[in-house]
């Protein structure tokens, strides 16, 4: 793993995902990974069903299939003592070294069992559907649904969160808080697909504070066959 990135736009990135992260008190860890276009791929774990990727704009030096699952603290902390120049970024042993104008940082980076046991599990599955969605149409299908929802443990998981329902020329978001039901529908909505599932309501309201930030992109939501969801922006 060895890569090139402006720091402003990667610590942007990193610090979208933070704020959710501290506010929530949730994982700390996150995953870098390559792709072959140019891109960076970062995955963060809601919990043990659902991962969110998202992606930054990189310059491949070399090319490798290696993860670095690294503290997003640590590395937030480390950019930004940086101006907005362009750091080289890669992966020894047990450490991912940041190259700038200032001398070599190293990033520590561990391998987190729960995280990469996750990703394992989702890669298995052999079908997925994926739906597309513009990130401004996704969040208001987001403001028109949790309002109503009041977390109760008590109650079962497809009353905790929101119900997706996608047809060919059709698509329903329905959520309850058991007194009433709150049903927004897309009626010109195309797809081949006819799919159906639920995302508990906590990881819908981590999204949402994201998707405040990521106005212009789009969503992608893929559903496996072991009913895990991922999120992307």
């Amino acid at each position: 793993m060895y890569f090139s990135v402006l720091s402003y736009f990667l610590l942007r990135k990193l610090h979208t995902l933070y704020k959710i992260i501290n506010i929530n008190n949730l994982s700390n860890s996150i995953t870098f990974e390559i792709s072959k276009k140019n891109q960076l791929k970062i995955i963060w774990g809601l919990d043990s069903k659902n991962l969110i990727y998202t992606y930054i704009k990189i310059n491949v030096q070399k090319y490798t299939k290696e993860k670095a699952t690294l503290s997003i603290k640590f590395m937030i902390n480390v950019l930004t003592t940086f101006s907005n120049e362009e750091l080289f970024l890669k992966k020894k042993k047990n450490t991912l070294n940041i190259y700038s104008k200032q001398g070599v940082y190293k990033i520590p980076t561990y391998y987190d069992l729960n995280h990469n046991k996750n990703i394992l599990i989702l890669c298995k599955s052999s079908f997925v559907h994926r739906i597309s969605l513009f990130s401004k149409l996704f969040l208001k299908i987001l403001n028109k649904t949790l309002f109503s929802i009041t977390r109760n443990e008590e109650l079962p998981p497809i009353l905790n969160g929101v119900f997706f329902q996608f047809f060919t020329h059709e698509a329903n978001f329905v959520s309850t808080d058991t007194y009433r039901l709150i049903k927004y529908t897309i009626n010109n909505f195309k797809t081949d697909q006819r799919i159906q599932f639920t995302i508990s309501s906590i990881d819908l309201n981590i999204v949402r504070e994201i998707l405040k930030n990521e106005k212009k992109n789009n969503i992608i939501i893929e559903y496996y066959e072991k009913k895990k969801c991922n999120l992307l922006f």
